[in-house]
Parts: structure tokens; C-alpha cells; sequence
């Protein structure tokens, strides 16, 4: 089974933001890092495109095939959101969606940000309810193509850094209540 890192990459009112996933494939189907980079483009960045601010745009999404001597693929686009752009929109407060898998322990769970989040969105800095229903409907969408029994030939993951060739399947997305910042991960740093 090949593995693949998946780096989308957008702007929020001139902040760049990177979103680092991990997909696998199954052994018997022939895909490539492109495959991948397009199926995240029609799939991935289109659900979340209705629920962020207008003013969030997504501009790449580099694939690379991890253990492979094969150069990482590259697809420009162009998606923006469609939500309402408020005039006190954070371009650094995004939502968290944290991932679980069966595996136990620090290295297998995983989380990403997602920005674009409206401030209309929060009461007394919590996420309203109805809100968050939204956002895990989403996140039951994302299950439903690309989890353990998705539609997708590519199912999301897992990887530990410190045993890079350890995958984890996702059997689970959460939405966080409370707004995050995304910020720079770095080695060492954070769960």
C-alpha cells in the first residue's frame, strides 16, 4: 500500500494556511500522487467551500508520495469560499477537527485546522451549536469518502513522526467547540 502527504494550501485575508494530511491507498489500485491532488480538489475542497468566509480561497494542493523516488505533484487552484466574509473575521482563528483512529495513544490521533471560520459563528467564544452540527456534517461527508469503508480509493490517516511508516487509519472526525489558531508546527512541539 503507498502512502501519500497531502498539503493543501490556501489564503485568509493575505495568512497563508497549510493543512498536512495523510492518505493511503489499497495495493491493487493504480493511482498517483495527481489522482490524489484532484480527487482532494473535487472532494475535500468543495464540501468545506459553502462553510468558510468568502474571503478564504484555496490555491494549491501539493501531493507527495511518501518512500518514493517519484517528484511530488503540484495542482494551482482556485476555490473560494462561498460563506459570508464579516468584517471581524480572525485570518488566524480556525476550526479544529481532531482525528481518531483505533490505535491507542498520542500516535493515533491527529488533528488539522481549518480556517475561514466567520466570528458570527461563535456566542461568548464557543461555537454556536448549530454550527458545529454543521461542521460534523461535513466531517461525516469527509468519513463517508474517505474513511475505513469510503468511496474513495484513497482512505485518510495517521502517521506518527516518529515511525513515519506507521499508518493509522481515521475512524472518526470531531469538530472542537472552541475556536484554535493555527499556528507553525514544530518538531517537539505540541501532543
Amino acid at each position: 500500500m503507498a502512502e501519500f502527504r497531502a498539503t493543501l494550501m490556501a489564503q485568509h485575508m493575505g495568512q497563508a494556511h497549510q493543512n498536512v494530511l495523510h492518505f493511503q491507498k489499497s495495493g491493487a489500485v493504480t493511482l498517483d500522487a495527481s489522482n490524489l491532488a484532484n480527487d482532494l480538489k473535487d472532494n475535500w475542497c468543495q464540501i468545506w467551500k459553502p462553510g468558510v468566509a468568502s474571503n478564504f480561497t484555496y490555491t494549491n494542493i501539493h501531493v507527495q508520495q511518501l518512500g518514493s523516488t517519484d517528484p511530488p505533484f503540484d495542482l494551482a487552484v482556485s476555490i473560494t469560499g462561498t460563506g459570508s466574509a464579516e468584517a471581524g473575521t480572525l485570518p488566524f482563528m480556525a476550526l479544529n477537527i481532531r482525528l481518531q483512529t483505533a490505535f491507542g495513544g498520542r500516535h493515533g490521533r491527529g488533528r488539522f485546522y481549518h480556517a475561514g471560520l466567520n466570528p458570527g459563528h461563535l456566542s461568548y467564544g464557543v461555537i454556536s451549536p448549530s454550527i458545529v452540527t454543521y461542521f460534523t456534517g461535513i466531517c461525516t461527508s469527509l468519513m463517508a469518502r474517505y474513511g475505513p469503508t469510503g468511496a474513495s480509493d484513497f482512505q485518510i490517516g495517521v502517521m506518527s513522526r516518529v515511525a513515519s511508516s506507521t499508518f493509522h487509519p481515521v475512524t472518526s472526525m470531531t469538530v472542537d467547540t472552541i475556536p484554535r489558531v493555527q499556528r507553525r508546527r514544530n518538531i517537539g512541539v505540541g501532543i
